[in-house]
């Protein structure tokens, strides 16, 4: 579930990282190298792939141990799947790599993520079938329903 949680994010990130192409904050500072301004990830501000990834795994954890823990465990474990990733999109913010919105964003998708794949593996019906699969460059989820 961890390899799929993790190209289900990933790949669903770089598809948004390259339709959008947003401009990273650092371009627009003077004191940046026109080098640094000039490659390639320079656009590729626009969700932050480093808050999701967080947001995403933490959540996951969260979800998968809580079912497991006692109620004052599990308030720990969810008080962390929380805090680390705002941690994460802070530094993101203060290295000049995002902005606020990019970092939001990728926090929401990530705990969307996060939370919703171990669900979709508890799914019963037997009509429903779930798969992602990775080839090459490309990124595809099956996701087919039995009448």
């Amino acid at each position: 579930m961890t390899s799929e949680l993790l190209l289900i994010n990933g790949g669903f990130n770089g598809i948004t990282k390259s339709s959008v192409l947003r401009i990273r904050t650092f371009v627009y500072n003077p004191d940046v190298s026109l080098e640094l301004k000039t490659v390639k990830k320079a656009r590729f501000s626009f969700y932050s792939a480093h808050s999701s990834t967080t947001a995403s795994l933490t959540f996951f954890t969260a979800r998968i141990f809580s079912s497991y823990l006692t109620d004052i465990k599990k308030r720990l474990i969810w008080v962390g799947a929380f805090a680390y990733p705002v941690l994460t999109g802070f530094l993101r913010l203060k290295t000049g790599r995002h902005f606020r919105t990019d970092v939001i964003t990728g926090y929401f998708f990530g705990a969307f993520f996060g939370y919703i794949i171990p669900d979709l593996h508890r799914i019963s019906n037997y009509r429903l079938s779930f798969r992602p699969s990775y080839g090459g460059d490309s990124f595809q989820v099956y996701l087919s329903y039995t009448l």
